[in-house]
């Protein structure tokens, strides 16, 4: 009977994470799924603080996964970001007062999926050495220990260019199915082929909990019943 109770239980939060996400969210930016060792800075502090579901960001605030991290970001009106491990963005500003809205992204360093929301508001991406805009569209960006950044697109068109002044200038449009790489202090290549099965395996069932991390929790499960059972025992 135990058995059964802890594997509902399991079973049951698998189902909660493997939903589809919801683009459309209006609002507060905020965490929709966590895995693993997963840290949140608020904007001007210095300390971390571990990160909870559903928790609220704000714009400044920064989040980064460890070693078995991941997360996935639902932002205010701009669409949804999933987050590997080893990865830090910082949650950008939504500037309301200009024309077009416009969410910008920074990621420090690791791998950032993003699904841009359509319509009338735009989704940029900087890394150390590029800058990528989007709309309505799937794609990844990679910011690499040396500097370098690859875009890879999934679906819809990315505007690369490399962040410095002196290239921002010179854009290179990448479709799906395309990827680009930018170099410290050169353009962005010419498209390539892009990673696309590679990517896929990689962040497809992104929002489930692995089979390795399960299995403590069946056990952390199954010793507390026993606890209870215990206690119970002992009020007969």
């Amino acid at each position: 009977m135990r058995f059964i109770f802890v594997f509902l239980i399991l079973i049951g939060t698998s189902v909660l994470f493997a939903e589809e996400i919801d683009t459309s969210i209006e609002g507060s930016s905020r965490i929709y799924f966590l895995d693993g060792t997963v840290k949140y800075k608020k904007k001007g502090q210095n300390s971390w603080s571990d990160a909870e579901l559903n928790h609220k960001l704000s714009a400044g605030d920064e989040i980064k996964t460890g070693e078995n991290g991941k997360v996935t970001i639902k932002l205010a009106n701009s669409g949804v970001i999933r987050l590997k491990e080893l990865s830090s963005i910082i949650i950008p500003e939504v500037e309301e007062n200009k024309p077009e809205k416009m969410s910008f992204i920074k990621l420090v360093w690791g791998v950032l999926w993003a699904h841009a929301k359509k319509a009338e508001h735009s989704l940029t991406v900087a890394t150390p050495t590029a800058i990528c805009g989007v709309r309505g569209t799937k794609f990844t960006v990679e910011a690499l220990e040396d500097e370098n950044t690859e875009v890879n697109v999934l679906d819809g068109v990315v505007a690369v260019n490399n962040s410095s002044p002196a290239l921002s200038k010179i854009i290179t449009m990448i479709k799906a199915g395309q990827a680009t790489h930018i170099r410290k202090g050169k353009a962005p290549l010419k498209a390539f082929k892009a990673r696309t099965a590679f990517i896929k395996r990689s962040f497809d069932k992104f929002e489930t909990i692995s089979k390795k991390r399960l299995v403590p929790n069946a056990k952390k499960l199954l010793y507390l019943v026993d606890e209870l059972d215990k206690s119970l025992s002992e009020e007969k």
